[in-house]
């Protein structure tokens, strides 16, 4: 099987779709009350939804497993591990998305996680024509496009690499 090589830092360029109504729906799923929700979404508005501001950097990807870093303006940073197996997994972190349960999968080139606890969602990122990367989310119809920070690496899928000894 194929997959498709999201190696590398990328920067957030644009976003599609009710942003608000996702934030709403997040504040909810993680228990905020109603004025903290309205902050959440104040606040990203505020910051344009993180465009410009946000980066990930994608380290170590294999067929089974890759790193993920998210910054978003310094004020958000994460650094996991997610497994790609299609088994279920819990990712446990130390910021306000902290704990959730997800499971991932290669869909032909395509990367797909499936997050199914706070709140029930799949991400699905793949590779634009033209080298952007695009994350869509089956949650509000909300869509994120990057672009590679430091040129354009190739954007064919890279083979299967043998499992290690």
């Amino acid at each position: 099987q194929l997959y498709t090589d999201f190696s590398g830092r990328w920067s957030l360029t644009s976003t599609e779709g009710d942003m608000d109504a996702m934030l709403h729906h997040l504040g909810s799923s993680l228990g905020l009350g109603g004025v903290a929700t309205w902050s959440l979404q104040t606040t990203a508005a505020a910051f344009n939804y993180l465009v410009g501001l946000a980066e990930v950097a994608v380290t170590n990807l294999a067929r089974d497993h890759a790193d993920v870093e998210a910054n978003a303006a310094s004020l958000l940073h994460t650094s996991r591990q997610l497994y790609i197996d299609g088994r279920l997994h819990t990712s446990v972190g130390s910021n306000p998305l902290g704990r959730f349960s997800y499971w991932a999968e290669w869909a032909n080139t395509t990367f797909v996680m499936h997050v199914v606890a706070p709140m029930n969602f799949t991400l699905t990122t793949l590779l634009l024509p033209d080298g952007r990367m695009r994350l869509e989310t089956t949650r509000g119809g909300l869509a994120f496009l990057f672009t590679r920070i430091g040129g354009v690496a190739p954007s064919m899928p890279r083979p299967p690499q043998p499992p290690p000894p």
